[in-house]
C-alpha cells in the first residue's frame, strides 16, 4: 500500500476491520506487517480473516487517519481429471480468478500455508508444476520438472517440495538462483501420500514396505534441515498391510492422522511421544472405502472422504483423541447414493466451512457450526470431471 501526496505513516498505528467486523491492530501477533517508507507499508492477510468489503485505517503524522477501502479475497482451485486447474472466489464460485494447465490427466495440488503458492502434479505423466496464486491469475514462479516417474501427492516446504511415489520421496530444492531441481530421493520405500505441517520443521509420508512381511508404515521428516532427514524410527501403523491411503498433519506438526481403505480406520500418530504413539479410531459403519483425509489449517477438524458410500465423515479434534460429528452425503443433488457423485477432495475454508470436489467436477460446502450438518451445492458439475481441490486459509 502506497500514497503518492500526504504526510508520512505513523509506525504501530495500523488497523484492519474485516467484513464481520472484527479488527487487527499493529499489536496483533497475527497480523504481519512493514514498513517499505514513510509513504509504503506491506502486509500480510491474517489467517482466517472474512472475505468481502474490508477497511484499513493508518495514522499519519499531522493529521487525522487515513482510511482505506480494501476487498479481502478468498480463493478455491479445483484440477479437473484433464489436467485444467481453476481457481475461483468462494464468495462468487462462478467466477473464474485463474487458469493454468498441468499436464493432460488426474493430479493432486499442495498448498502453501499462506495459500499464495501451490504445487501441482500430474501424476500419470511425472510431471511438478509450481505456481503462484495471485488475485486474478495464476503464474509460474519456478519452471516445472519432469521426474521420469508416475507421482501421487507433493507438499510445498519453504526449502522447496516434498513428491511422494513408489521410489520414495522426491526432494526438490530451490538453488541459489531461485531454480527448483530435484535434489535426492528420500530412501523410504515406496509411499502412497505425504503431508507438511503448516509452521514448518515435520513432514510425513505413509507407505507399505515391500519386504517378506509387508507393514503400513509412517515416516517422519525432518525438513528444517537441508535436504530433509527421515527421523528414527519409523512407525509401524498396523492394521491390514497396503491399505493406508492417506495422510494428514497437524499444524504445529505435533499430530498425525492416517487412514486405512481396508480397515475403515484412522490412526492417531503422536509425533512427539512414538512410544505412545498410535490410537485406532473406527470410522462410521456409513464410511465405506476411505480414501482421503484433511484437517483444518488449525487443526480443530478433521474430514474423511468414503467414495465407496459417497460419505464425507467429520470430526473435531480434542486433544489427543477425536470427537465424531457424524456422516454426510458429500452430493446434495440427490437422495439417491446410486446416482450421486462421489468425494474426491475437500479443503476447509475459515471459519468452519468444508468444501468437497465431487467426481463429476461440481462443488459442495457444509457449514460445521450448524447443529445438522448438510452438503449444500456451490458448483455444478464441468467438463472433465474433478481431481483435487485446495482453499486458501
Amino acid at each position: 500500500l502506497e500514497v503518492e501526496q500526504g504526510p508520512e505513516f505513523l509506525e504501530g498505528q495500523f488497523e484492519l476491520t474485516d467484513s464481520e467486523g472484527y479488527s487487527y491492530g499493529s499489536g496483533d501477533p497475527i497480523l504481519g506487517y512493514w514498513f517499505e517508507s514513510g509513504k509504503r507499508l506491506g502486509f500480510v492477510i491474517p489467517y482466517g480473516i472474512a472475505a468481502g468489503p474490508a477497511s484499513l485505517s493508518l495514522g499519519a503524522e499531522g493529521r487525522g487517519p487515513y482510511e482505506f477501502g480494501v476487498e479481502i479475497v478468498r480463493l478455491f482451485g479445483a484440477l479437473s481429471t484433464s489436467g485444467r486447474l481453476t481457481f475461483h472466489d468462494i464468495s462468487s464460485p462462478d467466477r473464474t480468478r485463474g487458469t493454468a494447465q498441468v499436464g493432460t490427466g488426474p493430479g493432486s495440488i499442495g498448498l502453501s500455508a499462506s495459500g499464495d503458492r501451490l504445487v501441482a502434479v500430474a501424476q500419470g505423466a511425472g510431471e511438478v508444476h509450481f505456481l503462484e496464486v495471485r488475485a486474478d491469475e495464476l503464474v509460474p514462479f519456478a519452471p516445472s520438472l519432469n521426474l521420469g516417474f508416475p507421482l501421487k501427492r507433493a507438499a510445498l516446504v519453504s526449502t522447496g517440495a516434498l513428491v511422494a511415489a513408489d521410489q520414495g520421496v522426491a526432494y526438490i530444492e530451490r538453488d541459489f538462483e531461485g531454480r527448483l531441481v530435484l535434489n535426492k530421493w528420500l530412501s523410504t520405500g515406496p509411499v502412497t501420500s505425504i503431508a507438511a505441517a503448516a509452521d514448518e520443521g515435520r513432514a510425513v509420508a505413509v507407505g507399505t514396505t515391500t519386504d517378506a512381511s509387508p507393514m503400513d508404515v509412517l515416516f517422519r521428516l525432518n525438513v528444517a534441515v537441508r535436504p530433509p532427514e527421515i527421523t528414527s524410527p519409523t512407525i509401524i501403523l498396523g492394521g491390514s498391510s497396503g491399505g493406508v491411503a492417506d495422510v494428514a498433519i497437524s499444524p504445529a506438526g505435533g499430530l498425525a492422522v492416517s487412514v486405512n481403505t481396508l480397515d475403515e480406520q484412522v490412526t492417531l500418530v503422536n509425533l512427539l511421544d512414538v512410544g505412545q504413539a498410535l490410537r485406532n479410531f473406527p470410522l462410521p459403519a456409513e464410511c465405506l472405502a476411505p480414501s482421503r483425509i484433511i484437517m483444518a489449517r488449525r487443526g480443530n477438524y478433521l474430514a474423511v472422504l468414503c467414495p465407496g458410500s459417497k460419505v464425507v465423515a467429520i470430526y473435531e479434534v480434542d486433544g489427543g483423541g477425536i470427537l465424531s460429528l457424524g456422516a454426510v452425503a458429500a452430493d446434495p443433488r440427490t437422495g439417491d447414493p446410486a446416482q450421486a457423485s462421489a468425494p474426491v477432495d475437500a479443503g476447509f475454508a475459515p471459519p468452519r466451512t468444508l468444501m468437497v470436489l465431487l467426481a463429476d467436477g461440481a462443488v459442495s460446502q457444509m457449514d460445521l457450526g450448524q447443529g445438522t450438518l448438510a452438503a449444500a451445492l456451490v458448483r455444478g458439475a464441468q467438463d472433465g470431471g474433478g481431481s483435487a481441490l485446495v482453499v486458501q486459509p
